[in-house]
């Protein structure tokens, strides 16, 4: 990785280590890193809520075919009624008990649920 310590006059120092083992970015412990389930190429045409696996606690929803219109209030979105909207290939996170009140309508989407 350039810029780290190009001359290795640290080469035991913590961020050599994690260069070494590939870690070079720093985590927050509980930031959300392990896959439970994703739903791909979702057809979205009426409005629809979330299938959130029991575990995740984090999700990527990305609009794929065209705009989607999302509410997190759990009213029904539509073109005119819509909190959020998202161009095809734009993406947006929730975390937490948000997801349980989001509702989408679109053309289709892709969500990727994290813990």
């Amino acid at each position: 990785m350039a810029g780290v310590d190009p001359l290795n006059q640290f080469p035991n120092s913590k961020m050599a280590q994690a260069v070494k083992n590939g870690q070079s970015q720093f985590r927050s412990p509980d930031a959300p890193s392990i896959e439970v389930g994703e739903q791909n190429n979702v057809g979205v045409a009426a409005a629809t809520a979330l299938t959130i696996p029991a575990t995740a606690t984090y999700c990527t929803i990305t609009a794929v075919g065209g705009p989607l219109y999302i509410t997190l209030d759990g009213t029904a979105p539509s073109a005119a009624n819509y909190a959020v909207t998202l161009a095809a290939g734009a993406s947006v996170s929730f975390y937490g008990p948000s997801m349980a009140s989001v509702k989408v309508i679109g053309t289709s989407m892709s969500v990727l649920y994290l813990r």
